[in-house]
């Protein structure tokens, strides 16, 4: 995993960044997020889910700024018909870049591309109730005759590695939940592909890959964008807090430092 990009994503290029959304609250959290977002806070119930939440819409708009050379706090988020969030037009200085963010208990994924239409999806692998039934509302025919098949210790890999691409070609479209799961048709393997989605979609293929999730072997995430995926790299965004947090020690420190070495030069010159 690199610590940060030396360029914006390209063309088909996609940037992955790995963010652990129980890193802490940035103190300075308020300054940078949006009064909606901070809002959306404080509705959690639960101190750690807003945390959460706030950790993550920090550190989306602190890569999404430095993307646009413009401060996590100037960067314009519009939302889709169902909600999806986007750059708002206009708004990014002719710098073409679309974005996606999933989320599952403390780890997301932020990922940016030189396309608009990206889906990601991360799930922490836990069983969900009555898996077997919850299948046959969300999978193809084909997807949930092969699920059925399986024997028990194979169930929740196979649930999550069929789900999180599913979910990742849905938030691709834009979608969302208003299209139906079992109308997509990606199967369960984790292999690459192209698939066609339905016809009142509007788009013709979409290629699917499912990809490294932070190194962490609970989860399992999948990347999807309409038209042709190209090289996917990945990113820790605590390395590129902790390079920030240098940053702002040697903008504070040089200053000192550059004042008692003048100091300290012009008393040797006097004596």
């Amino acid at each position: 995993m690199k610590l940060f990009p030396s360029s914006l994503p390209t063309d088909n290029e996609i940037h992955v960044w790995h963010i652990d959304l129980d890193a802490g609250r940035p103190p300075d959290f308020a300054s940078v997020l949006s009064r909606d977002e901070i809002a959306r806070a404080e509705r959690f119930v639960f101190a750690h889910h807003r945390d959460r939440f706030i950790c993550g819409r920090y550190a989306m708009r602190c890569i999404l700024g430095d993307c646009l050379g413009i401060g996590g706090d100037a960067v314009a988020i519009a939302y889709g018909p169902n909600g999806k969030p986007r750059l708002k037009p206009g708004s990014s200085g002719g710098t073409h870049i679309g974005f996606n963010m999933a989320h599952s208990e403390h780890l997301a994924l932020l990922a940016i591309g030189g396309v608009h239409d990206i889906g990601i999806d991360i799930e922490i692998l836990r069983a969900p109730k009555d898996i077997r039934t919850f299948a046959k509302s969300v999978f193809s025919e084909q997807e949930n005759t092969q699920f059925q098949a399986l024997a028990s210790e194979s169930l929740v890999p196979a649930f999550f590695t069929c789900w999180t691409q599913k979910e990742a070609v849905l938030k691709a479209l834009g979608t969302g939940l208003t299209l139906d799961a079992n109308s997509i048709h990606v199967g369960l393997d984790g292999a690459d592909k192209k698939i066609v989605p339905p016809a009142n979609c509007g788009t013709q293929t979409i290629a699917v890959s499912m990809i490294d999730s932070a190194h962490n072997t609970n989860s399992i995430a999948s990347l999807a964008v309409i038209g042709e995926l190209g090289r996917v790299s990945h990113f820790d965004y605590a390395d590129k807090a902790f390079q920030q947090l240098l940053s702002d020690i040697v903008a504070i420190e040089k200053p000192i430092f550059d004042g008692t070495y003048k100091a300290k030069m012009a008393e040797k010159a006097h004596q």
